[in-house]
């Protein structure tokens, strides 16, 4: 593909110094002219030598403060039309269920500075697994692959060894090698679920689902089973791909890794292997959940409330639904 950019050019006079449109943009903000402030060529904080060393702010903890005030943010609720499988988890559908109803704004979440950087770790720590394992095993690693600013971008999942690896992107200038996860959909749940990290087997022409998960390094090494909520998560990503039609191997894996540097050669990782056969039954009340959703979608009645058993609790005092909830 193409891409042709057109740009203005104006024509300066040897004896007229240069001004970008950043600096002169800057200058306009900040109230400032060129006949103001001579153009010296100068970077923000270069000056003279005599005047190099000046008084720090007049706080103990600069950057501290800074942070302080951008110590919490929003985030906003997954859209779309599909629960995914985390919110079925862990979420409430009647809530969700009664917003989608009345109209009402979707609660988004209060993340705090801890909560932020607890989330960013363990991005890092997926995106690095994903990454590795991709050069450990190009022919195994299955998923969607693109250049780093997604301009170039394969549609449909398949090895990191089919595609070209050499191909660069002509707007970042990257090769074709960021792994996206493959979104599964299920159309009579109403249900989306993207799996961490898909492998294929071509011995068996099978995949076979994984999980990812971090953490601390006190419950890393105290963690003798995959934590339960953990194993129907990822049993049903195996449940919704076997809807799908896909050919799955008889195994599911959570892998958890620790957050802490490891002395010497140990490994950081614990894998454990898990019949999703014998978890299917596990499932059966989120996907009476999510049916109920989709009813309720429909215009059917709302899910059973069973998160909240009195306007009292904790979870209702908070919830932007409340009234609605119990007035239903």
């Amino acid at each position: 593909m193409t891409v042709t950019r057109r740009t203005r050019t104006r024509v300066v006079a040897e004896s007229e110094p240069t001004v970008s449109r950043s600096t002169t943009a800057l200058r306009r903000r900040r109230g400032q002219t060129d006949e103001q402030i001579p153009n010296t060529g100068r970077r923000a904080g270069v000056c003279d030598k005599d005047q190099q060393v000046v008084s720090a702010p007049n706080t103990d903890y600069p950057l501290t403060e800074i942070l302080d005030k951008a110590s919490y943010d929003m985030r906003p609720a997954r859209p779309g039309p599909y629960l995914h499988v985390s919110d079925l988890l862990h979420k409430c559908i009647r809530k969700k269920a009664l917003e989608e109803r009345y109209d009402a704004m979707p609660a988004q979440q209060r993340l705090t500075m801890s909560d932020m950087l607890t989330f960013s770790m363990g991005d890092a720590v997926h995106d690095t697994l994903k990454a590795r394992a991709r050069v450990g095993r190009p022919d195994i690693v299955w998923g969607i692959w693109s250049c780093k600013c997604s301009y170039l971008k394969h549609e449909e999942p398949c090895t990191y060894a089919e595609i070209d690896q050499e191909e660069k992107c002509p707007h970042c200038n990257s090769v074709v090698d960021q792994y996206h996860e493959v979104s599964m959909t299920d159309e009579e749940y109403g249900v989306v679920g993207n799996p961490d990290l898909i492998l294929y087997f071509a011995r068996k022409d099978a995949l076979h689902v994984t999980e990812l998960k971090s953490m601390a390094h006190k419950g890393w090494e105290e963690l003798v089973r995959p934590v339960p909520e953990h194993v129907i998560q990822v049993v049903f990503y195996w449940h919704l791909m076997h809807r799908k039609g896909y050919r799955l191997t008889d195994k599911v894996s959570i892998l958890y890794c620790t957050k802490q540097w490891q002395f010497g050669n140990k490994t950081p990782f614990k894998e454990f292997l898990i019949d999703p056969v014998a978890s299917l039954d596990r499932l059966d009340q989120y996907i009476e959940d999510a049916k109920a959703y989709k009813a309720a979608q429909a215009g059917g009645d709302l899910p059973l409330r069973t998160f909240c058993s009195h306007e009292a609790a904790k979870g209702a005092k908070s919830c932007g639904v409340m009234q609605l909830c119990f007035g239903e």
